[in-house]
């Protein structure tokens, strides 16, 4: 082999890569189409170039149609937002009730045929009243009839013993036309020293609750005797005023301003400050005793109308509670 053919030594390093060969393709290219009439889009209608060896070029148009909204769609779309209703009664409650407080604020009020046969049995179903016959049963109203209560005797209609069963009074009082007038009345027509309804029960315990209780009733402001099935005792009555009467309108007085309630024709009702004391009475619209105490009628420690407070419910420290 001549000298001048001898192959040429290659420098040290990696070999050498051959050249890459051109790269051909009959994939189609992607031309514009024209625009279509009644499109804005660009990018809607786009042309495909086919080249095959041997053959002329061959177009091929793909143009995408816009699809339309469903009409209940773009009648949705057009109509105006619904306003809310009103509330449906019993159809939503605050959070945090009881079942039992739901059933409350609906519209039956626990109105079923349990509770309306209970009802009937306790004898606390209640009527509409006409003011006009309220007026004319006021024994100082004109036109009245000529019986004045002394608190001596009971009237017939509240001289019921069984006392778990509610009377129906005839002197009533309603918010709105408070006298002390009336007041006195409602209070003597019960003869809370008499009545035979006012006695200790057989174990010898007090039935003062059941004197207030009566009293309310003929006032308007029930203090109730009954909540739901369970009947109060003279503790849990107290209790209901001191706690729940609050928020049903009854509010605390001032023993200075006690005698300008009642003289209002206002109902208060006198608890001991001491808490483990278990008495209670009513607050008389009459002048003050000695000392400036509240005289009371009651049916705990003692029987009568005019107690002072150390007799009828046996301390001298009281708390005051009235409704309007």
């Amino acid at each position: 082999m001549p000298a001048d053919e001898k192959p040429k030594k290659q420098p040290p390093g990696p070999p050498s890569k051959p050249a890459a060969k051109p790269v051909t393709s009959n994939r189609p290219a992607l031309k514009r189409a024209p625009p279509v009439p009644g499109y804005s889009n660009d990018d809607d209608d786009v042309t495909v170039m086919h080249t095959d060896s041997g053959h002329a070029p061959r177009k091929a148009t793909v143009t995408n149609v816009p699809i339309a909204k469903p009409q209940a769609t773009q009648a949705r779309a057009k109509a105006p937002a619904e306003k809310p209703g009103p509330p449906v009664p019993g159809s939503s409650y605050p959070t945090g009730l009881t079942p039992i407080q739901k059933r409350q604020m609906d519209s039956g009020f626990l109105d079923g045929v349990n509770e309306r046969k209970r009802t009937a049995a306790l004898g606390t179903l209640t009527e509409a009243f006409n003011i006009a016959d309220l007026t004319r049963a006021m024994p100082s109203a004109p036109g009245a009839p000529a019986v004045t209560y002394t608190g001596e005797i009971p009237a017939p209609q509240v001289a019921d013993d069984n006392a778990w069963k509610a009377v129906a009074a005839p002197v009533q009082s309603r918010p709105g036309s408070r006298s002390k007038e009336s007041l006195e009345q409602v209070i003597k027509q019960f003869a809370v020293a008499t009545n035979t309804r006012y006695r200790n029960d057989a174990a010898g315990k007090p039935r003062g609750h059941i004197f207030v209780w009566d009293v309310s009733r003929a006032m308007g402001c029930e203090i109730p005797h009954f909540v739901g099935a369970q009947e109060l005792t003279l503790g849990a009555t107290i209790n209901w005023i001191r706690h729940e009467g609050p928020m049903r309108g009854w509010l605390r007085t001032g023993e200075y301003d006690v005698y300008d309630t009642v003289c209002a024709g206002k109902l208060v009702i006198a608890l001991p400050r001491d808490v483990k004391t278990r008495t209670l009475g009513i607050v008389v619209p009459d002048e003050p005793g000695d000392d400036g105490k509240p005289l009371l009628a009651a049916a705990c420690l003692q029987f009568g109308y005019g107690l002072h407070p150390s007799k009828a419910l046996g301390v001298r420290l009281v708390d005051y509670f009235h409704h309007p």
